[in-house]
């Protein structure tokens, strides 16, 4: 499950919008926002939106922060 908060509140720490996330993650137009607002979204879009500001993809996966491999 994607921790919708987590992301929120790494893009307030990092004063970015959700059109700068999705542009230093080489996503769509529009694609951050309605992740944030549905709660959906690939993998592939969570590695990029993690890339983007700049934490390890498992860090917005809600329950599987600390979690060892």
């Amino acid at each position: 499950m994607i921790d919708l908060d987590r992301i929120q509140e790494l893009m307030d720490e990092k004063y970015m919008s959700s059109r700068q996330v999705d542009l230093k993650a080489g996503l769509g137009v529009g694609v951050t926002k309605r992740l944030l607002r549905t709660g959906k979204g690939s993998f592939t879009t969570i590695k990029k939106i993690a890339r983007a500001l700049e934490v390890e993809p498992i860090e917005l996966i809600k329950g599987e922060k600390g979690k060892k491999k």
